[in-house]
């Protein structure tokens, strides 16, 4: 908490001026003074996703330093006709240097009514009877708390649940819901002394004997599901403990996460830095040949000569081979090879002579293949050499280096930065923790499955149960028997108490939803909306003039449905409780801000609004609310640890 030495605050008390507004900066102390309530109240003060805070994180991180752990808040309130005050104090306990958990705290809780101290026993009953924890949230929220409410929206999500489940405990059901139960438990036994009684009646000992069987594996199968739900509970208290420990530990495991993430980088840039390295060195083994390029292009010149000399030559001995042929053909076959005629003596000597000469030049043509592979080869392989820039290659890895060196030591500082983040933290004691809270959520979910299961399978065992219960009970023999009688009353019972609980569910949420609407109508800014509908879990959706449901919409939109259903939840509820919102309007536009800000001071008999001047501007929007301001407040910020409330004059 921000606050070091005592701080004072007075609420409004005039009906017309019912709303009381604290300014101050993120991080200054809003949500703490939220806190400082409902820990007065409820002993528990919660951080992010509605985790409950350590105690050791809930004194002063100066005072803490100086080992000074004790810290008090006063509540001081009228209910009904009576004045109260509520005094919470937390000291450490006895022998006690450094907390370590809530164990190694005392906590002390006083409360007067009209000046009469409340025995200390009787405290959390009087406070639950005046304000129950369960209607605090329909008062005491937060912009997180609102988008728990636009969960509501669909009927699958098990948080939704959840919050439908806390919402009918504020509206009363569950008092029905226990009646249904108690009544349940009783038509069991009921249905069990039947049973035996049924044994001895004649043609029915084997349906009865049956239905003692059922009943006992029913009665097994349930045990065995509620052994599953408490290991369930057990195991989501297990993941919500671990939960809290790591969001609190967040900003370290993101530190941690990037911490690892350089290391694997600054590996990586190693690696390629060796790689360049050892570019460099082949190039700079070939930089020679930029050295003799000259005589290399002379040379290469020469041996183009050479294999152009070699290749007319060979074309020229081809060339005189296949003449030769030619010739000795005409001489052998003693006709012209062209047009196929005889050839007489005279031109045949001709024919030979000519053959002689031919024969006489093919032996001065003289070509060595060998030589010429060899010229082709060794040209190819310079020209290649001489076409290779090595100087531009070596400045591109000169530079390529220059930049991974340059790389790599930012990313090493950065690496020491972090590493001074997470300073002494135990990080492998979070990365424990974080796979244990994993395991856990995946046992969970087994566990879940398994309860499902439990259910189908109960439910198969109580409907079988329940038409051998019917042959037994109306039976003509078994209808004389007085256990058929309380059976058949127990169970008309039960049927009227689920029609009740029903008929209450239906009447709550038609309340719920004409209390919603009527404040829809005043915060909405589009009136072309003709209200809200509600579902089974008191989600509200939006509905249009032509009665069709809009199933996208804005994120100002869901919180304006939201604030509407804490409206109408606090109408059904009867609370007379104020309402003390945290950061309320982050993601509202200024048109529906305004119609918020005027529609607030109806809501309850105090507002209290913890905001910032991000979301509200004093010159230009508090105009709607001016009026009905009973005072103002601000967190003035003393140090980074340390903030004041200053009453506001102006």
């Amino acid at each position: 908490m921000p606050f070091k030495e005592e701080q004072h605050v007075t609420f409004p008390q005039d009906s017309e001026q019912n709303v009381m507004l604290l300014f101050g900066d993120n991080m200054r102390g809003k949500t703490c003074f939220l806190n400082a309530i409902r820990w007065a109240l409820y002993g528990r003060a919660l951080g992010r996703h509605l985790k409950p805070i350590e105690r050791k994180n809930i004194v002063n991180t100066d005072l803490a330093s100086a080992d000074d752990w004790n810290t008090e808040v006063s509540l001081k309130f009228a209910a009904g006709n009576h004045e109260y005050e509520v005094r919470r104090t937390m000291e450490l306990g006895e022998l006690v240097s450094q907390p370590r958990s809530n164990k190694d705290f005392k906590i002390t809780l006083a409360m007067k009514k009209d000046g009469s101290v409340i025995r200390r026993d009787l405290i959390e009953h009087e406070i639950s009877q005046l304000l129950p924890e369960q209607v605090s949230r329909f008062f005491l929220f937060d912009a997180e708390l609102l988008q728990e409410y636009e969960m509501l929206v669909t009927d699958l999500d098990d948080q939704g649940d959840k919050i439908k489940a806390a919402i009918e405990q504020v509206l009363g059901v569950p008092a029905l819901v226990h009646g249904r139960n108690d009544l349940f438990v009783l038509l069991k036994r009921a249905k069990a002394a039947h049973a035996k009684a049924s044994k001895h009646v004649e043609g029915l000992k084997a349906q009865a004997e049956e239905q003692i069987r059922l009943q006992a594996e029913i009665e097994q199968k349930e045990n065995d599901l509620k052994r599953l739900k408490n290991r369930a509970s057990d195991t989501q208290s297990n993941i919500d403990d671990l939960e809290g420990y790591l969001n609190e530990r967040i900003q370290i495991q993101q530190h941690k996460d990037q911490h690892d993430a350089l290391k694997v980088t600054i590996t990586e840039l190693k690696t390629g830095r060796e790689k360049l390295k050892e570019d460099r060195q082949l190039e700079i083994r070939s930089v020679w040949v930029e050295l003799v390029r000259p005589r290399l292009l002379d040379y290469i010149d020469k041996l183009c000569e050479d294999e152009e000399q070699s290749r007319k030559k060979m074309t020229a001995r081809i060339t005189t081979q296949f003449s030769i042929e030619s010739l000795r053909k005409i001489i052998d076959e003693r006709e012209c090879s062209t047009c196929g005629q005889k050839i007489d003596d005279m031109h045949r000597e001709k024919v030979g002579a000519k053959l002689g000469l031919l024969e006489a030049e093919f032996e001065t043509i003289d070509v060595d293949e060998k030589k010429l592979l060899s010229i082709v080869e060794e040209r190819e392989t310079l020209s290649k050499l001489i076409q290779t820039d090595f100087g531009r290659t070596l400045q591109r890895i000169e530079q390529e280096l220059s930049r991974n060196e340059i790389e790599s030591t930012a990313k090493e500082n950065q690496l020491s930065d972090l590493a001074k983040k997470i300073g002494s933290y135990d990080t492998a004691e979070m990365s424990r923790r974080r796979e244990k809270r994993d395991r856990l959520q995946k046992n969970l979910g087994q566990l879940e499955g398994q309860i499902k299961d439990a259910d189908v399978k109960i439910a198969e065992l109580q409907r079988k149960e329940k038409a051998l219960s019917k042959i037994l009970t109306t039976s003509p023999e078994a209808r004389k028997q007085r256990s058929a009688i309380k059976v058949d009353m127990l169970e008309n019972l039960h049927e009227i108490f689920s029609f009740g609980i029903d008929a209450l569910r239906d009447r709550l949420r038609r309340e719920v939803e004409v209390g919603a609407t009527i404040a829809f109508s005043h915060l909405t800014s589009d009136k072309s909306y003709s209200g809200l509908k509600i579902n089974d879990s008191y989600g509200l959706t939006i509905v249009d003039s032509q009665d069709r449901s809009v199933v996208e919409r804005s994120a100002g939109a869901e919180q304006i449905v939201a604030l509407s259903l804490i409206d109408g939840l606090n109408g059904v509820a009867a609370t007379d409780a104020p309402i003390v919102m945290d950061t309320p309007f982050g993601r509202l536009d200024p048109k529906h801000r305004h119609n918020v800000l005027k529609y607030l001071p109806t809501m309850a008999r105090q507002v209290i609004l913890l905001v910032h001047e991000g979301e509200i501007r004093k010159d230009v929007d508090l105009e709607p609310l001016q009026h009905r301001v009973g005072a103002v407040y601000e967190l003035e910020y003393v140090s980074s640890s340390e903030s004041r409330i200053i009453r506001s004059q102006s």
